[in-house]
């Protein structure tokens, strides 16, 4: 199912969730847009922002003498 056509573009439709809204540094961006390009699909800006969210929260706090453990 498409979503309709605007005057911007294609809209996302519905969206539900919460709108973060975070400044980012110069540095913080071409750090953030040098990943984006590394992508296979080339993320847009929110949704590389979502996917390193969802790398960061999958890393488990190391035990004590224990390497970090990356699940996913």
């Amino acid at each position: 199912m498409e979503s309709p056509k605007t005057r911007r573009g294609w809209r996302r439709g519905a969206v539900r969730g919460t709108l973060v809204a975070v400044r980012l540094q110069p540095t913080e961006l071409a750090l953030l847009d040098a990943w984006r390009a590394t992508e296979p699909d080339e993320p847009t800006r929110p949704e590389a922002i979502r996917r390193l969210l969802s790398i960061a929260l999958t890393w488990r706090a190391p035990a004590k003498g224990k390497a970090v453990e990356r699940t996913g």
